[in-house]
């Protein structure tokens, strides 16, 4: 299963809470919900399953809120398209990037409000995985190599956190030290070409890597990590402001207790997250740190 895929139940939680109404009326401020996700966190993901799980869901969760609410349901390709959807009271919940929170945060009225815990662990760790019989030991070993990495927002915490860190090395930018760059929308994907000795090294996430060592021990006596991220908060749910406390309140309290009553505990175990929890603070320094080294290795003046 995909990190996209896993995601989805994050989704799905939010637009659940407002998708039973028949009808949308935006001028209803009081009853009315606007869901927007960032197409960046389903790639590789079929948009008809995200719309049948949403279908599937919104019965059994609008039933912590009043069938009154009416909502729409968005999906946005770009960041300028859910800034000027979030600026014009289109939509007051959002799920996207921490790294895209950076970005908007001065720029839209929202707050974050929740987050997933994905593989026991509300923040991931990227790893460059290389075959233990490659004789790489370090970063340097990679030149001219191939690179396998994901696509999607894992592609963008891991290209980051690989130009900060081949900078720090005093190493070429990526595009020139390794001799190809292979896009993946899979993890294993990824993992296998280097277990088999296919290709030469791999970014993933430690989550996923530990999920692909216990269903096959072997991998984890034959691939070595040799550099690590810190570790990121990939993605985040938002509130508008506009949402009057007291129906944040109730959605939250909605959404944290999901995983005690068996509708919750189903689609959770399907998606492969345990729950979600309320956000904190500290949950983003570390993003932070890599958002501002990229943005001062890119000459971009904070």
């Amino acid at each position: 299963m995909t990190i996209a895929k896993k995601l989805i139940p994050f989704i799905v939680l939010l637009a659940a809470l407002i998708s039973h109404a028949k009808s949308t009326k935006e001028d209803n401020a009081d009853n009315y919900l606007g869901i927007g996700y960032s197409s960046e966190l389903i790639s590789g993901t079929d948009i008809r399953d995200i719309k049948i799980a949403l279908k599937m869901w919104s019965g059994e969760l609008i039933k912590g809120l009043s069938p009154d609410y009416s909502a729409r349901t968005f999906i946005f390709n770009d960041r300028d398209s859910y800034i000027a959807a979030i600026n014009a009271n289109k939509v007051n919940i959002i799920t996207m990037s921490s790294l895209d929170y950076m970005i908007i945060q001065n720029k839209v009225n929202i707050q974050p409000a929740c987050v997933a815990i994905e593989n026991g662990k509300v923040m991931q760790e990227y790893i460059l995985l290389v075959h233990r019989e490659s004789a790489m030991t370090e970063l340097k070993d990679l030149r001219d190599k191939q690179l396998a990495v994901l696509a999607g927002v894992d592609e963008k915490y891991s290209n980051m956190w690989l130009d900060v860190l081949l900078h720090k090395k005093g190493l070429p930018e990526k595009e020139k030290f390794f001799s190809r760059l292979k896009h993946v929308s899979k993890q294993s994907q990824a993992v296998f070409p280097v277990f088999f000795r296919q290709s030469d090294a791999c970014i993933v996430t430690q989550g996923a890597f530990d999920t692909m060592v216990e269903l096959n021990p072997q991998m984890g006596g034959s691939l070595i990590i040799i550099a690590r991220s810190a570790p990121y908060l990939k993605s985040l749910n938002c509130f508008s402001n506009t949402i009057a406390k007291e129906k944040q309140n109730k959605i939250m309290k909605l959404i944290l207790r999901l995983d005690n009553n068996p509708a919750g505990k189903q689609i959770f175990t399907l998606f492969r997250i345990s729950k979600l929890v309320p956000f904190q603070s500290s949950y983003l320094k570390n993003v932070g740190t890599l958002f501002k080294e990229h943005q001062k290795l890119n000459g971009v003046k904070m």
